[in-house]
């Protein structure tokens, strides 16, 4: 916060008197944008009516929508793969296992009966 204190009056008193100073560590639309918010004049604030969305600092940039663009199609890659498995477990799970005594397929150790098809299909 840009100021501090254990006293509520002095609290006051310093947002309503003192400049605030920011860090040279921020960027000079960070520093733009914050300085439109803390506006001591209420009447000159950034706000919603004043472009508060359309601040440079806080609009998006062409690139930073190109990645978000692609981002969303992976998401969507993503979630259309997760469908898919989550059918394919359905109709795996679906499948009856045959028993044993009636198959007629010779089947390898190494495969799960619970895969198997029974040959009434």
């Amino acid at each position: 916060p840009p100021f501090y204190t254990n006293n509520i009056y002095t609290l006051i008193h310093m947002i309503v008197k003192d400049v605030v100073t920011y860090p040279a560590s921020i960027s000079k639309e960070c520093e733009e944008f914050l300085k439109g918010l803390l506006t001591k004049t209420a009447s000159q604030r950034i706000d919603w009516t004043t472009g508060l969305l359309e601040h440079p600092w806080i609009r998006e940039t062409e690139d930073e929508k190109k990645v978000r663009m692609e981002l969303l199609e992976f998401d969507m890659d993503i979630r259309q793969r997760l469908d898919n498995s989550f059918h394919i477990s359905k109709l795996l799970s679906a499948a009856k296992p045959a028993p044993a005594e009636q198959s007629t397929v010779s089947v390898p150790q190494t495969v799960p009966p619970k895969y198997i098809l029974s040959s009434n299909h």
